[in-house]
């Protein structure tokens, strides 16, 4: 009997394939268990993302909307007599209260107003909205609501600023001269003496100083070696200078 090359060929070849099969199943046992573990990783990492990505986008929306409410003067609609807004109350807020009798009201109904017994969800989630008062002075004791709104009514003491339209070169390129006018008017007999001077800068805000950002007191400079500090208050930066000498003061005039 004659064979043909070919089948002598296969004929030797006999439990190749079944070797190689056996090879390719010890490396799938080998790496099977770490990629399983690997995408079971994964799925919980990506159910962890979401969630967390639900919840930030829940609460951002009840931020948007309290920011809303705010600047469109609506918070004595949110809130209504009895428990109504105090602007001057910068203590614990009175004002609104969920069902659970939280301090807050929880992310508007359909008809676009706080509602504290409506739970709207943002995202399968209950937003509630929490709006208070923040005393941003870092050297004042905060006042009660009656003092506060009897200093802010009166008119004595008035606060102005402008953009003096000036580059300050003394440290950004790119900054700006800040003029900041504070005006006594005083009744006969009284007399405003002032010690120290702070401003609030808002987050993304920096003072710089150089020798042409000057204090003037009744329209002349104020000769000082006042001392200045530098703090975080009320999510920004307090600035204070505490003069050497107590001033008199009708006018007083910053440009920083």
């Amino acid at each position: 009997m004659k064979y043909s090359l070919p089948s002598r060929l296969m004929r030797r070849q006999r439990g190749q394939a079944l070797i190689s099969i056996l090879v390719f199943i010890a490396i799938g046992a080998i790496i099977l268990t770490p990629v399983l573990n690997y995408i079971g990783t994964s799925l919980i990492v990506g159910e962890v993302f979401q969630e967390k990505t639900d919840d930030y986008y829940s609460a951002d929306a009840g931020i948007v909307d309290a920011q809303w409410q705010i600047k469109n003067d609506r918070l004595s609609i949110v809130f209504p007599s009895p428990n109504y807004y105090n602007q001057y109350n910068f203590g614990t807020p009175t004002w609104g209260a969920t069902v659970e009798g939280k301090k807050g009201w929880y992310y508007p109904s359909d008809v676009g107003n706080y509602n504290g017994s409506h739970k709207a969800e943002i995202n399968d989630r209950n937003v509630a909205v929490r709006i208070m008062n923040l005393w941003a002075p870092s050297n004042i004791t905060v006042p009660s609501a009656a003092t506060a709104q009897s200093i802010a009514e009166n008119y004595k003491l008035i606060v102005t600023g402008n953009d003096t339209g000036q580059l300050d070169t003394s440290g950004d390129s790119s900054g700006r001269k800040y003029e900041i006018s504070i005006t006594y008017y005083p009744e006969a007999g009284e007399n405003l003496t002032i010690r120290t001077i702070g401003i609030w800068l808002p987050p993304g805000f920096i003072d710089y100083s150089d020798t042409s950002n000057v204090i003037q007191v009744n329209g002349s400079n104020y000769a000082s070696s006042a001392s200045r500090s530098e703090s975080p208050n009320a999510g920004g930066t307090a600035i204070l200078w505490t003069l050497n000498r107590i001033c008199l003061v009708w006018v007083i005039t910053i440009i920083r």
